[in-house]
């Protein structure tokens, strides 16, 4: 591999990854984790597990309870619980909250260890058949990893609604929405961590992020697939193969290990080419890597990875790893598509080792058909006599598919078919039946989705050939209750960390049942605390029921807010409280500079803070929404905490740095006489404002309203003078010298060295600078690690991936603390 190509590109991949990370932190951990509930096995274990009649599972609880039997590693007393040939469904949506998930199975390694007289393997994963019937299972998170089963004191390294899908395992007819940051362990993915078994027919809304400091593997479906064959390392039977068809991505993807990163639309990476993938379509705004990214697959894709179809907005990894289809080492793949309209989006579709560039659509309007699915939110409970349509999405949507044929089949003792057979649309009617509670099952057969044929000649460019022959069956249940089902609860859920200003956060709700007939709720601003103020938040309610809270202005002493959710009737309620992070302003003092700071090519300039009854002009003059600035009980006005803190982190990943505080300086403008000037501006500032002990340790950061910033570098002596530059001068107008100590309790002179029309002049107009600035604190730079050398599916490391990701190691840390730190002052 490339070192200095990969090296190239660092600061590129890190400030992208800088504000995607600040997003996987933003779902905090809401609560506790579920208590497991196995009773819908125990109870039923002898009469229930065929496919006619499956296990039923309606709760997190006994979804829990499903992970709780899985994981169990057995003795001789107490044997292990094994689901190969047993069916599970799931009759409703359930909503996991945000609580810490513990992943359904577990993996290390492919390898076993010797207990006792036993040889117990280092997995264990789900081996029977998980049907979703349809349903959603939203709320899912992983951020602290503190319920990843733990063997032999190892822990597992996978992570995701499942965490390994064992190769006799399927998982099938789901929607799974949520995020997974798994910090501690290297497969990441939507619905499984790692899977050697079938995954079908479903879409994931999952913001999933590989962030351990070993490797990491990302993707939108699974993290790895595998089912290696023929080297005695895994769990293979012959005729088994680990396969991922028909399946859509919507959530973002990305990894930034200290060492190997894949990220990957559907899979992160393929252990040694093994399984499938097939009929696949990616809708992710972002696949972003440290190493490989890809669209369908981060890298080393596996052994057939075929009709799928990539529409991902932005796709970024290191140079030459970066493709539509496979980010690196993508062998032989077979006719994918994938979306080029914008500079995000790659050249190639595979730009490593010399790969063809067949696939590669740049009118999304002959974007071929290659996924289709059920809409999920026809799956609620339906009554006896009851109708309802159901509809068949296929993607991606803006493909042609007027040539889809469907088949529709249902149970005709539960189900009536109205209309629409032969459509994608169908109306049902429930039919009346003894049971007060049963399930009837509808599928739909779906012909005309992208295929190819094999010409077995020529170059690889040439040799698939499209057809749109690909069938496939989709399966659903509706279950039909015959009475009424009431609410039994509603629960508000969120982020409860302090809100900062300029943050938008969206608040959850939880109502018991989730097929209860009426499951509308109704949220409001019930209470006000400190200085809080009812025009502080926005309210943005939405149809599914969530509420979005947007802090418009903070306040620099204790204040807090108090959401109230409630059914339509006010039957049932519950309140969510966040307070607001205390804002603690700088004044400054503007300076005409003098002395030796002055060169003869600059203008001296004095600054002035602007103010609120600037903030429009100032506003219009950066080219950005007002809503980017706030202004402080004395209304001077400063950059939005929320894209404060971006663009500190931004900079922070460009530079390696870790930033343990923050303090921000009002909105800075000035005026030069002549266009392109560079201008010196002096502030007076107390020693405890630069939160360093010498000028050379001392930290700004020019902050920008598109949340990007840069650190100023700083003058040693006059030969250094130039834009984007800073020094200090005692009060006499002497230049400090970088070693000189710094007395917290005096006062010193900051020069500001900013080229009119230069990278820190947000203002394009001629003559006119306007400049955000904040001063930071940083913490100590960390070591580069040692080099090492070692391989990961025949990828020698040889030690790059150690100097490449530095910046990922303060990144993360960074964005960690910035709930806990104070954000705006001492």
């Amino acid at each position: 591999m490339n070192v200095r190509t990969l090296l190239k590109t660092k600061r590129a991949v890190a400030a992208q990854l800088a504000l995607l990370i600040l997003l996987v932190f933003a779902a905090a951990v809401y609560a506790d984790s579920w208590t497991p509930d196995t009773r819908w096995y125990d109870d039923y274990k002898n009469e229930r597990g065929t496919k006619e009649k499956p296990f039923l599972i309606s709760t997190p609880e006994e979804l829990a309870g499903l992970a709780k039997l899985t994981n169990r590693v057995g003795n001789w007393f107490d044997p292990s619980i094994y689901f190969k040939d047993k069916h599970i469904l799931l009759t409703r949506n359930i909503d996991l909250q945000g609580k810490e998930w513990a992943p359904i199975g577990w993996k290390i390694d492919y390898k076993s260890v010797q207990s006792g007289f036993s040889v117990i393997p280092n997995y264990k994963g789900f081996d029977g058949t998980f049907d979703g019937g349809g349903h959603t299972i939203s709320g899912l998170s992983i951020v602290t990893c503190e319920n990843l089963y733990v063997h032999n004191d190892t822990q597992s390294e996978t992570a995701g609604l499942f965490g390994y899908l064992d190769n006799e395992g399927t998982v099938k007819n789901l929607v799974v929405k949520g995020s997974v940051d798994a910090s501690k362990c290297e497969g990441v993915g939507g619905v499984a961590g790692w899977a050697d078994g079938l995954i079908e027919n479903c879409a994931t809304d999952v913001a999933v992020f590989a962030t351990s400091s070993k490797r990491g593997y990302a993707g939108g479906i699974a993290g790895l697939n595998g089912n290696p064959r023929g080297d005695g390392t895994g769990p293979v039977t012959d005729g088994i193969k680990a396969m991922i068809r028909n399946c859509v991505v919507f959530g973002p993807v990305a990894s930034v290990p200290i060492s190997y990163a894949y990220a990957g639309g559907v899979v992160g990476f393929s252990s040694w080419y093994h399984g499938e993938v097939r009929n696949c379509v990616v809708m992710s705004n972002s696949i972003i890597s440290g190493m490989d990214a890809g669209g369908i697959f981060g890298g080393f894709n596996s052994n057939i990875t075929a009709d799928s179809v990539s529409v991902a907005a932005k796709i970024s990894g290191a140079a030459g790893y970066t493709g539509g289809v496979v980010g690196a080492f993508g062998y032989d793949y077979q006719n994918c598509y994938w979306l080029k309209m914008t500079d995000d989006q790659p050249l190639n579709g595979n730009a490593s080792m010399g790969h063809y560039e067949y696939g590669r659509v740049t009118d999304e309007s002959k974007l071929p058909v290659a996924a289709a699915i059920f809409d999920a939110a026809d799956f609620g409970t339906i009554k006896p006599g009851e109708e309802r349509e159901v509809h068949i999405i296929s993607y991606p949507p803006q493909a042609d598919a007027s040539g889809l044929k469907y088949t529709w089949h249902a149970d005709g003792a539960k189900l009536q078919i109205i209309s629409g057979q032969g459509s994608k649309t169908i109306k049902v009617k429930a039919l009346a039946t003894a049971d007060d509670i049963s399930y009837a099952a509808l599928s739909a057969d779906i012909k005309g989705l992208l295929g190819h044929t094999d010409t077995g000649s020529g170059q690889p460019k040439d040799r698939y050939i499209s057809n749109f022959e690909t069938s496939v069956t989709l399966e659903a249940t509706l279950k039909v209750a015959k009475g009424n089902i009431p609410v039994e609860a509603v629960i508000a859920y969120g982020d409860r960390s302090e809100l900062t200003e300029g943050e938008t956060r969206t608040l959850g709700v939880a109502v018991l049942p989730s097929d209860a007939d009426d499951t509308s709720v109704a949220w409001s601003l019930s209470a006000l605390s400190g200085e809080a103020l009812s025009d502080d938040v926005l309210l943005e309610r939405r149809e599914d029921g969530t509420l979005r809270v947007t802090l418009r202005k903070g306040h620099d002493k204790a204040y807090g807010y108090t959401f109230t959710v409630a059914t339509a009737d006010g039957g049932f309620k519950d309140s969510i409280t966040l307070e607001g992070e205390q804002i603690k302003d700088v004044d400054i003092s503007g300076i005409i500079p003098a002395g030796s700071v002055v060169p003869t090519y600059a203008e001296a300039l004095k600054v002035v803070g602007a103010t609120s009854d600037m903030l429009v002009d100032i506003a219009a003059a950066c080219g950005a929404d007002i809503s980017a600035f706030r202004t402080n009980s004395k209304g001077v006005a400063f950059l939005s905490s929320a894209l404060l803190g971006a663009a500190v982190d931004y900079a922070a990943s460009l530079d390696k740095a870790e930033i343990t505080q923050i303090k921000p300086l009002p909105v800075m403008q000035m005026t030069t006489r002549q266009p392109n000037k560079l201008a010196v501006a002096a502030l007076v500032v107390s020693g405890d404002l630069l939160m360093a002990d010498t000028p050379q340790k001392a930290a700004l950061v020019c902050t920008r309203p598109d949340g990007t910033g840069e650190f100023f570098a700083y003058a040693e002596d006059q030969d250094a003078f130039g834009d984007k530059r800073f020094t200090l001068q005692t009060m006499d107008d002497r230049m400090m010298a970088p070693e000189d100590e710094i007395d917290p309790d005096a006062s010193y002179k900051l020069a500001l060295y900013i080229q009119d029309n230069g990278g820190f002049d947000l203002n394009p107009a001629e003559c006119g600078i306007i400049s955000s600035i904040a001063v930071v604190r940083l913490a100590e730079a960390p070591q580069p690690p040692a080099s090492s050398s070692g391989s990961s599916g025949g990828c020698n490391a040889a030690g790059y991936m150690g100097i490449m990701l530095l910046a990922a190691i303060p990144l993360v840390t960074h964005a960690a603390k910035r709930r806990s730190r104070n954000n705006s002052g001492a």
